[in-house]
Parts: structure tokens; sequence; C-alpha cells
């Protein structure tokens, strides 16, 4: 089952995150937000996860985000939200099927 708070709280931890991570030098305006490579994955695989039998879209852009970013990612952050989001087997099989 999906819980929305676990889904709101990530949000919210992401939005910080990426503002941490990636500050847009001069913007004074709220809500321009750039998302890490790790957050998109974790969208997606919630997206691909919503979807019944799975989108391929999702699992497509999430496998090309990994190969991309091979090396440059948190894995320990993304395993940390997959295990709060229910998403650690998919987390997995997504990484192992993208050479990680």
């Amino acid at each position: 089952m999906h819980h929305a708070a676990d889904t709101n709280s990530h949000s919210q931890v992401r939005i910080q995150a990426a503002i941490n991570r990636y500050p847009v030098s001069g913007l004074q305006e709220e809500g321009i937000y750039i998302y890490s490579p790790e957050d998109i994955v974790l969208q997606k695989l919630s997206w691909y996860k919503l979807t019944r039998g799975g989108s391929q879209k999702q699992w497509r852009d999430v496998l090309g985000v990994l190969k991309v970013q091979l090396g440059r990612l948190d894995i320990a952050y993304m395993n940390q939200w997959a295990l709060t989001l229910k998403l650690t087997d998919l987390l997995s099989g997504a990484l192992l099927q993208s050479g990680h």
C-alpha cells in the first residue's frame, strides 16, 4: 500500500536537498527547484509502481538516468528513501540492470 505521508515527506526532503545540492545563484523566486538525479529516479520508480503492470516509459527513464549518472549517484540516499517508499526491490533491480 502506498502511503501519502511517506511521499509527502520525501517531497519535502527532496526539495530541501535540491536547494542544498544545486543552489540557483541570483534567483530569489520561490518555486524554482532543480531535482537531483537520485530524486528523479525515486519519483519515476514511484510512478512505475503505481501503474498496473508497470510503465515501461518510467522504467526506461530510470535506467537512462542511472546509466548516464554512473559513478556519481548517492546510492545510500536512494536506498534510504527506497526503504521508506517501499521501492527497495525496484531500485535494486534497476541498479543491477543499469550496471551498478
